[in-house]
């Protein structure tokens, strides 16, 4: 069966999300942590050159050690706006093959590559509203944190 709207009605399920607000920064953090937050949460500022895989450790001595690493990492902003925190710092591995430090080139063993250091944190996604209100649920998201040259996972 389908059921036809009139466009000029209201839509109710607009209606009901505009009707809900999310709980405060403060209440979010209070929620996550388990007590208050006095003030606002620090800010880390990361900025980076260049993003790609570099040709070899000598072009980026003078660099942050994510980009001096046998592994390089960039780290990006990974938001989401059903979750809280939003923003969340998470790293992606610029190369898929190690630096070889002894060469300055590549290890091109096949079975050795650059792969994340994931680590679970735990944050909140949003639910139903509840009295005008959000609820929010705990939950554990994986984050990447670095990358590592690791042997592969034996299949």
């Amino acid at each position: 069966m389908r059921i036809k709207r009139n466009a000029d009605a209201p839509n109710l399920d607009q209606a009901a999300t505009e009707a809900c607000r999310d709980p405060s920064e403060g209440e979010l953090y209070e929620m996550l942590h388990g007590q208050t937050i006095a003030g606002s949460g620090t800010e880390i500022q990361h900025s980076y050159l260049n993003n790609t895989c570099p040709r070899s450790l000598l072009e980026r001595n003078q660099e942050p050690l994510e980009s001096r690493a046998l592994c390089p990492f960039v780290m990006e902003t990974d938001t989401d706006v059903e979750r809280y925190p939003q923003d969340i710092l998470s790293a992606r591995c610029a190369c898929r093959d190690c630096i070889n430090p002894y060469n300055n080139g590549f290890i091109t063993n096949p079975g050795v590559d650059c792969m994340p250091v994931v680590r679970e944190m735990e944050t909140l996604r949003r639910g139903q509203c509840v009295g005008g209100v959000y609820r929010y649920e705990k939950q554990r998201t994986k984050v990447p944190v670095a990358c590592v040259c690791a042997r592969r996972l034996a299949v």
